[in-house]
This record gives C-alpha cells, structure tokens and sequence, in this order.
C-alpha cells in the first residue's frame, strides 16, 4: 500500500502544474511548485535584481500562452506563490580569488549567446507556438564562434495570416542551421510579434477573444493610433534586443541607450517597410502597414492626421511628412517588394543596424564587440541570400545592405520633419519617441 501511494503521489507531482503560468510543472523551484520558464525567470530576475513595472494596473493575465506579457506581474505571482529569493544560488567561483581575465570578444559573444540560451524556448509562447514546442538551446561556448557548431532550430511562426507565397519565403529549422546571432534574432523577433499583439488586444476598447484569434481584421490608423503603438514598441523592442541581440546584454548601459537610440528609428522604417512589401506589394499601392492589422494610406495623409493632437490643418502637417513617406515607399517598400525580401534576411538587417560601430560616445571595446559582430552578421546574411537566392547571392546581399544605408537617411530626414512640426507646434510629439530619435545621420 504504500508502494502503491508513493507511485500515485509521484504520478500526481509529475502531472502537476506551475502555479504562475498553468503550464505542466517541473518540480519544486525555490519553494513553489513551477515549470522550468517560470522559474529560470525568477532566477534571473532576482540573481540581477531586477525591477520591473506593470503597464496597466497590475493584474495582466499570466497563463502559459502570454507569460512573458507582463514581468512585473509575473515575478508578483512567483513571490505570491511562495518562491524565496534566498534560495537563489548566485554566481560562485569554486576556485578562489584569480586574476581578473578579460574576456575576448568572441568569447562575449558566446557567452552571451549561451546565457540568452537558457530558456528561450520556453520564453516564446504564443497561439501558434505552443502546440509544438521546439528546443532552441544553443550550446555554450568559450571558443570564437563557428557557423556549423551552432545550430538553431525555430518555433512555429507568429505570423499565421501571413500570404502563402510570403509565408513561404520566411526560413525554418535547417534553414537556420548554424547561424545564431540570426537565429536568436528571429527568436526574439518573433516573440516580440506575440507581445506586441498581447499588449495592444488588452488595451481599451479591446475584447480579450481577440488575443486568442489567428486572424485580425485590418483597420485604418490616424496618428493617434501610431504614436500609442509606437510606444508599447520601444520596451518591447529594447527587450528584444537585450535578450536575442548577442552581445548586447553584457555591454556597458550607457553604450546600450546609444546603441538603441541610433536603432529605435531605423527598425520601425525597415520593419514596417518589410511588412507594406508582404501584406501591399503592388506599386500602386500606397497603403503603409503599421503593424499586421494596422495601416494608413501615403497619399491620404490628410485623414491621417485629422486628430485631436493635431493642432494644426491636417493637409499642412501632411505637406511636411508625404516627400519623406513618398521616398519610403520609392526606396524601401517596392524594391523590398521586388526583391521578396524574407523575415531572416530583414532580421539579419536589424542586427547590422543595431552593431554600428562609428557612434558617438561608446568605448573603444564596444566599437571593438560592435566591428567583429558584424562581421559575424555579414557572413551569417551571405548564407541567408546564398539559401534564398544560390545564383545572386552577392547581388542580393548588396542590395539589402543598400536598405540600411536608405532607412538611416530617411530616419535623418524624418528627425528633421518631427523638428519642424515641433517648432512650429504642429502638434504634440510624444517626448520618448523624440528623445529616440537620430539627432545627426547614421
């Protein structure tokens, strides 16, 4: 008999579920019964002590399928549940007091690549993504990163609704093989999609079933409706660069707030570029996604501005922005379009512009990680393209570096129209948003 009770109580333990996100448990985690996500994030939370705040009143839903929606509320139901801090082993060095030894820089690399490896899997939850999961550990390294010994394998995209033929591009599992600063890329790319739409279907006006749905009908934004998505955008976006963007996690805070400011503007321009060139390739068609339900029409600027942050006649504050949307859609939208630019190769795009090593202000060994970093990123593109496209793959690999150079320029010369509309006071600008932005070219 009792024989019998151990194997039913180890049955039931085994069956039980984490008390944070509902997901299957793994055990007992620093004193609460939890699943190996939840509790990898209290590890780190508390090994970095790290604080977090809540964006809407401090009662998101954490369930496996949008755990990560929320950390502040997250690391609250943790601590609820009974995870103790003290048990948290922090980082020990068995050996002793040594000698301080630098890393190199491909060591930072791997390192970072292998700490932002813990758990990813287990991080990136959403409705298409949870019914097959996917191992993507990468293992560690403390030698300089070789191609064919990191191979990266890819969960389900977020992206259901996206066209077939463009679906079709976007590469997968062995795809990736061996390229994981791209691969992790993605990864945090991919995860960042499923918050973004988390965040804006718990918003107001929002019904919660929408969160649960593959498919969202497209509605017409003004430049209310940007500016509020814009914001959710940059903690999103600055959480998936600290955790899927190696090395940037182990790199000086002030060199990452100039890093991420130099980038911020420049990913909005070549993502949602990316997104028009998939969901409204037709040239003639000037509708500009701003997110995968989401646009507003260039040649109708005038509805677009017709808001109560508008202060002035919508047509003039569409004079001062429709040559810089024309020169979007003429220089990025359409020859990405052409080109059937894919979700790796616009990821491996982003990562080149987050890695410029010619800004202001960061240490010689931050320009130093940023250099070889891309040249990482350069030889990770080439075999992309050379996948993509076998007989051009130096032609293409040309031209979607072209694309940095172009988004750089226009991101110049959008900083310079957002500086007329606030001399002019043509209406309120959003002063995040304005602190983000390049204050010279790129």
């Amino acid at each position: 008999m009792g024989l019998q009770w151990c194997v039913r109580m180890e049955k039931e333990d085994s069956c039980s579920t984490c008390g944070v996100c509902g997901d299957v448990s793994d055990g007992l985690h620093f004193g609460a019964i939890a699943c190996r996500a939840c509790a990898a994030f209290f590890r780190r939370s508390t090994v970095s002590d790290r604080k977090y705040t809540c964006r809407f009143d401090g009662d998101c839903p954490i369930g496996k399928d949008v755990r990560c929606m929320c950390r502040a509320c997250r690391l609250r139901k943790c601590i609820e549940l009974g995870m103790n801090a003290k048990s948290v082993q922090r980082n020990r060095d068995g050996l002793g007091a040594r000698g301080e030894k630098k890393p190199t820089i491909a060591q930072a690399i791997g390192a970072s690549l292998a700490v932002d490896a813990l758990s990813p899997s287990a991080e990136i939850s959403s409705p298409s993504a949870a019914s097959s999961h996917t191992d993507t550990r990468l293992p560690s390294t403390a030698q300089p990163y070789s191609p064919q010994d990191q191979p990266v394998a890819l969960p389900t995209p977020v992206i259901t609704h996206m066209p077939d033929e463009i679906r079709q591009q976007t590469p997968m599992g062995d795809f990736l093989f061996g390229l994981p600063l791209i691969g992790q890329a993605i990864i945090g790319y991919r995860k960042l999609l499923s918050l973004r739409r988390t965040a804006r279907s718990l918003q107001p006006g929002h019904q919660i079933q929408k969160l649960f749905e593959e498919k969202s009908e497209w509605r017409e934004i003004n430049f209310n409706g940007s500016t509020a998505m814009l914001r959710t955008d940059v903690s999103l976006t600055a959480e998936m660069v600290n955790e899927h963007f190696p090395p940037f996690n182990v790199i000086e805070t002030d060199h990452k707030q100039r890093l991420f400011r130099n980038f911020f503007a420049c990913f909005i321009l070549i993502e949602r570029a990316y997104l028009s060139s998939c969901f409204f390739p037709g040239k003639s068609d000037d509708r500009f996604a701003f997110s995968h339900n989401a646009f507003f029409e260039i040649n109708n600027l005038v509805k677009y501005y017709e808001c109560d942050t508008v202060k002035v006649e919508p047509v003039e504050a569409a004079k001062i922005f429709k040559p810089t949307y024309d020169v979007v859609l003429r220089c990025l939208k359409e020859p990405m379009a052409e080109l059937r630019f894919t979700e790796a190769e616009m990821v491996g795009l982003l990562a080149l512009c987050l890695w410029n090593d010619a800004i202001d202000g960061i240490s010689e060994e931050t320009s130093a990680i940023a250099k070889q970093t891309r040249n990482i990123i350069y030889r990770e593109l080439f075999l992309v393209c050379s996948q993509t496209a076998p007989e051009s793959a130096p032609e293409r690999l040309g031209a979607i570096v072209h694309f940095l150079t172009v988004a750089q320029r226009i991101s110049a010369r959008m900083t310079e129209n957002f500086s007329i509309a606030k001399l002019f006071n043509i209406f309120d600008i959003d002063a995040i948003l304005f602190d983000l932005m390049p204050t010279t070219a790129c």
